[in-house]
């Protein structure tokens, strides 16, 4: 047995045996947010062809269609979506795209006081995500810190702090990431 144990270990030095990827490792492809001005929707049965056909397209998260504003926001993940793909599925369902604007997300950083346990870290993880515009939220008590993938047109530092606040901790710092200048 132990042998093998040590044989095992030699292959991995060497490059021969490539150990399974970790689940984590595929979900950290890039994901993004896109908004499609779309020409022709008229019913709710519209609405139900152009979410269908962004749905199928791999790597669609989410697709919400709205009749009232004719556009559909898409949340994808990885980087084989692009505009020409969810151009062509919304041609697809038979609707003409007339936009296609994709969201950057940026990451901030707030540093958090008082925050001691797994559930101080679930109260302030679950107050940022009911931001409009965070995408996601890795809190850790044990750094005091909280990672938040967002949207910088949706989400400013002020709506940050106060979330952090109704959780029932201090924002002692937050980085938040710079609006492009144009």
């Amino acid at each position: 047995m132990k042998r093998i144990h040590f044989a095992l270990i030699n292959l991995l030095l060497i490059g021969l045996l490539a150990l399974p990827a970790v689940a984590g490792d595929k979900e950290k492809k890039e994901k993004g947010e896109y908004t499609i001005l779309i020409k022709g929707m008229m019913c709710s049965d519209c609405v139900s062809r152009v979410q269908k056909a962004l749905l199928e397209v791999d790597g669609v998260q989410s697709a919400e269609v709205s009749l009232e504003k004719s556009e559909a926001r898409v949340v994808v993940k990885g980087k084989n979506v692009t505009a020409k793909t969810l151009r062509k599925a919304v041609r697809s369902a038979g609707f003409e795209p007339i936009r296609i604007e994709k969201e950057e997300a940026a990451t901030a950083l707030v540093k958090i006081k008082g925050m001691m346990c797994a559930d101080c870290e679930a109260k302030v993880k679950k107050a940022l995500l009911q931001l409009e515009g965070v995408e996601e939220a890795e809190v850790s008590a044990k750094t005091g810190e909280a990672r938040i993938l967002l949207n910088p047109e949706k989400v400013n530092e002020k709506g940050l702090r106060n979330a952090v606040k109704a959780a029932g901790f201090e924002p002692v710092a937050i980085r938040f990431p710079e609006k492009e200048k144009k």
